[in-house]
Order: structure tokens, then C-alpha cells, then sequence
């Protein structure tokens, strides 16, 4: 439903890739694209984010019943927006983003974490290839260990760093290579020039973004009423979330950086707001926040 209106118009079209801040992209310097091709790959990336949201709920138990909500919410509050209808590097980026959960989340059962943190390095490193201010989640990762386990040494940041610059070596070898010299002064360019608005000022657009954050913060207060009741772990795994999200927020105070950066910013509030939702005694009001919010992105739909 809420691709429907863009694949009625993808007939016979083609689309320009955005490249900006995503190093890979300036590297493919992909051509024009079939509209049609752009959705049908778009969505498969976000259908695949979702899989792995169900997953690390599921696995880690962030909320104790097992739910597609987590899903559910990212496709709706990520596709209401028509820009993320069609290729975006950054949704790449928050597919390796959430992989990370993962490995950072795996890291508090074992003694050995380094291969956890090299993971979660290594899946930083290649998100940051698709939109390069992803990088600074490099520095989620050894706070997040902190977080988990109460401790880190030199030996595990080491290897989350090594993680890290292993894609950016690859990428620099497959330039040498392939005699394609990259163009690092654009790219520098590109990250420090004010960034184009990714949405219109559209007043329902508006509305709806403060609807996100009034959920966001009621989720905020819920979880810290009921903190002392979850178990240590799961308590953990929420400050690591929180981690994410403070990275991502601090990120939008930057010229380059714009509307795009909600696709990072959700990975993380889709726990927030399904522990939210999952644990309202009153059914009758986590019903109707999902409702509305499901009502607004189908409304955003058709004010393009």
C-alpha cells in the first residue's frame, strides 16, 4: 500500500542514485536507474532490515513476547516517507547497522568477544562505505562492550578498529587495482556542504515527525518506570539502543547531514516504542498510537 503510488508512476522512467556522502556511490558512479528496479531493490532491503529487527528480538529477547512489531514499525515509519521509496545508500547502511546488534548483543554471553567485536567493526566499517557518517558508530562499539560486560581492554579495540578499516582497505586496493583513483577531495567536499532538505516542508509531514517524537518520549518515561523490573540483560541491551540512538541524533547537527539520518535513528526506537506498546495495560491506546501511525504514513502518501 504504501509503495502502490509510485509503482503506478515507475512505468518507462528512470532515477538518478544519490550519491552524496556515500563513497561507494561516488566510486560506481551508477547511471540512471529503471524507477521500477529502484523500488522492487529498496524494499527488499527494508524487508530484509525488518527480518533482522524480528530477529534480534526474538533472539535476545528485548521484549519478552516474540512480535513482528519491531518490523511492522520500521516499514511504517521509514516508507512513509516517499523519498525512501526508491535507492538510498543510507538504507545499506542501516541494513549492516542492524547486523551489528548482533554482534555487539552476542558479545555478553562469551569470554572471548573479540571475533563479536571484529563483527560489529567490520559491519561498521562496510555501512560507512554506503554513507559515510556511519563510521562514528565505531565508537557504539567499545562503549557498548563497556555496557555489557563492565569492562573492555586495548586487545578488543584494537580488533573493533581493525574491523573497521579492513572495508575502507578494501575499498582503497580495488581503486589502486582497478586504476580508478577515487576522489577523496569531492567527498570531503560533499561532507562538509550544507545538505539539501530531504522533505518538503509539508505541514502534515511535520506533524507527523512530532507525532514520532511524542511517541518516542512516552515510550522514554514507560521504560524508565518499569527499568527495575526487566532483567539485567535485557536492561543492558537498552542502553546499548540508546547508544545507537544518541550517535545518530548527535549526527544531525551536522551541514551534511539531513532528513536521511531517520533511517538510522528508527533502527533503534522500533524496541523503544514495541516495549512500549507490547506492555500498555490499556490495549484500547497502544491499538490507536499504531493506528494513527499507520493512518499518517498512508496520508503522507498522497501530499507529494
Amino acid at each position: 500500500m504504501l509503495i502502490f503510488k509510485a509503482l503506478i508512476h515507475a512505468s518507462g522512467q528512470t532515477i538518478q542514485i544519490p550519491t552524496g556522502n556515500s563513497p561507494i556511490g561516488m566510486l560506481l558512479q551508477i547511471p540512471d536507474v529503471s524507477v521500477l528496479l529502484s523500488i522492487l531493490i529498496n524494499l527488499l532491503v527494508v524487508l530484509i532490515i525488518c527480518i533482522i529487527l524480528f530477529y534480534v528480538n526474538a533472539r535476545f529477547s528485548l521484549v519478552k513476547d516474540v512480535s513482528f512489531l519491531p518490523s511492522y514499525l520500521y516499514l511504517f515509519i521509514v516508507l512513509a516517507f516517499p523519498e525512501f521509496h526508491y535507492i538510498q545508500p543510507v538504507l545499506f547502511s542501516a541494513l549492516f547497522i542492524a547486523l551489528s546488534f548482533r554482534s555487539i548483543f552476542l558479545s555478553i554471553g562469551k569470554k572471548n568477544i573479540a571475533p563479536s567485536s571484529f563483527d560489529a567493526g567490520f559491519l561498521i566499517g562496510v555501512a560507512s562505505l554506503f554513507y559515510f557518517f556511519a563510521s562514528a558508530m565505531i565508537f557504539v562499539v567499545p562503549l557498548s562492550i563497556i555496557v555489557l560486560r563492565k569492562s573492555i581492554n586495548w586487545r578488543n579495540l584494537s580488533v573493533t578498529l581493525l574491523g573497521l578499516l579492513l572495508p575502507w582497505l578494501l575499498f582503497y586496493s580495488y581503486n589502486f587495482i582497478t586504476d580508478n583513483p577515487f576522489n577523496y577531495h569531492e567527498l570531503a567536499k560533499q561532507l562538509t556542504t550544507q545538505a539539501e532538505a530531504l522533505f518538503n516542508s509539508y505541514l502534515v509531514i511535520s506533524i507527523y515527525l512530532g507525532y514520532i517524537l511524542l511517541i518516542t518520549l512516552i515510550s522514554s518515561f514507560f521504560i524508565l518506570q518499569q527499568y527495575d523490573e526487566k532483567n539485567i540483560n535485557t536492561r543492558r541491551f537498552f542502553k546499548v539502543l540508546f547508544i545507537f540512538f544518541t550517535t545518530s541524533l548527535i549526527l544531525l547537527f551536522l551541514p551534511a547531514v539531513s532528513g536521511e539520518i531517520i533511517v538510522l535513528l528508527t533502527l533503534p526506537l522500533t524496541f523503544l516504542i514495541t516495549n512500549y506498546l507490547t506492555f500498555m495495560k490499556r490495549r484500547f491506546w497502544a491499538e490507536m498510537f499504531f493506528t494513527v501511525l499507520v493512518i499518517f504514513s498512508i496520508i503522507l502518501q498522497f501530499v507529494y
